[in-house]
């Protein structure tokens, strides 16, 4: 196992609410009774439930922890549940219901196109939501609101973690090219890995990199060949992949077939995940690094980390359990301790109040919101995959490394335009 650099302890959280009425609520029996309500919104339904059903499942693993241990201050967490099958329009009809009916608080909607528009109205709405996916650095930039909390690392942070990990392991790889959706977040995410790359490189070895121009392909692609072709005759020695869900595994499947993976030293994955070798088995390559938000081998010693697997796996008798489950566990926990700090209450200034700089014993380690920014600092993950013979599976995960990513987050500039 790798480290990289890690930060100081953060202080524990002083003091819980106490058990019992809390004085906001009119009805002591009320308040002893009534339960938390926190809005789960994913896809669980449609082409991205693959990412949405992980959410859910890593927010009802927070749920049965918390009232396994006494709820918040005697009251227990209830969960409510909207499928917005991926689509910005649902994501915000089931916002706006759920806070209507005074489920305020919300975890969830991974995607980015959702995020930015559930990001948009969560104010107007006086609603509170920690988005589990999202790496869009313009919602703690020139979108932020003090409503919207990212329960995982910007893209910038994320691309600077893996590349520099990628340096130290393959100082010699110092041409890189990329294959990418001809898409905003194609463009976005190469342009962040081309700046880790060019900046570890430099500050490690005191040498250049080469980025070589990317393949494009067209959103929901299912033939890459042109594209592998092209990648086949490219001076590039690393790879780095954008591609993502049904894309991101098409492509590998027909790269394989072609023998792409052999050109290159290393690839470098970044949007398939686990799901990757679970879909490979066997036929997976040796030399791809995936950088993932939650890789549980990557915290050995992490209590919260151990107890999610174990919990995941028990749910769902999957042993590596999706990263996705991380971020809505965090997000669950964060609203549960931003309640005890508040003394019970859950109207949303409090809350609000509540999570900013709070400290958090995550499955990635200590982490807190910035109060700045609302951006999470924590820790990063990545693992390498290795194809065997004598696992089931076909596949088992040798490799892995943590990442502290504290001094490499980018600076709190809230309501400022983001520049990379």
């Amino acid at each position: 196992m790798t480290r990289i650099s890690r930060r100081g302890a953060l202080k524990s959280l002083a003091g819980v609410a106490a058990s019992g009425a809390f004085p906001f609520v009119s009805s002591p029996l009320r308040a002893q009774n009534n339960p938390i309500r926190i809005a789960v919104i994913c896809p669980l339904s449609g082409a991205m439930q693959p990412v949405g059903s992980p959410v859910l499942i890593g927010a009802e693993i927070a749920r049965d922890q918390i009232n396994a241990a006494g709820g918040v201050g005697g009251r227990m967490i209830e969960l409510v549940t909207r499928d917005d099958k991926g689509d910005p329009v649902q994501s915000i009809g089931a916002a706006r219901e759920l806070v209507g009916a005074g489920a305020n608080l919300i975890v969830g909607v991974p995607l980015t196109s959702t995020a930015l528009a559930l990001a948009g109205i969560i104010e107007s709405i006086d609603g509170v939501y920690i988005s589990t996916g999202t790496q869009d650095e313009t919602l703690t930039h020139e979108r932020f609101t003090r409503h919207y909390f990212s329960a995982n690392e910007n893209g910038i942070t994320r691309q600077r973690g893996m590349a520099r990990l990628l340096a130290e392991k393959y100082p010699d790889v110092r041409k890189w090219t990329a294959i990418i959706p001809d898409i905003s977040i194609g463009h976005g995410s190469w342009n962040r890995m081309s700046i880790g790359l060019t900046e570890s490189y430099k500050q490690l070895y005191g040498k250049d990199v080469e980025i070589i121009d990317p393949i494009l392909t067209k959103l929901g692609s299912t033939d890459f060949k042109s594209q592998i072709v092209r990648l086949l005759s490219s001076p590039a020695e690393g790879l780095h992949n954008v591609l993502f869900g049904s894309d991101g595994i098409t492509f590998f499947q027909q790269a394989n077939q072609l023998q792409l993976p052999q050109k290159f030293g290393v690839i470098s994955e970044q949007s398939i995940d686990i799901d990757l070798p679970k879909t490979l088995q066997g036929a997976i390559p040796k030399n791809i690094w995936s950088s993932s938000f939650w890789y549980h081998g990557a915290f050995p010693d992490n209590q919260v980390s151990k107890d999610l697997a174990e919990a995941y796996t028990k749910k769902t008798n999957d042993k590596n359990p999706h990263a996705f489950a991380a971020l809505s566990h965090t997000g669950v926990h964060a609203y549960a301790k931003a309640i005890a700090a508040a003394g019970g209450k859950t109207d949303s200034k409090s809350v609000i109040d509540a999570l900013e700089n709070l400290p958090l014993d995550t499955a990635k380690g200590k982490s807190f919101f910035r109060k700045e920014d609302h951006q999470i600092i924590t820790w990063g993950s990545a693992f390498n995959v290795t194809p065997t013979s004598t696992n089931p599976q076909g596949w088992e995960i040798k490799n892995f490394a943590a990442i502290d990513l504290a001094k490499i987050t980018n600076p709190p500039e809230p309501g400022q335009p983001f520049k990379i």
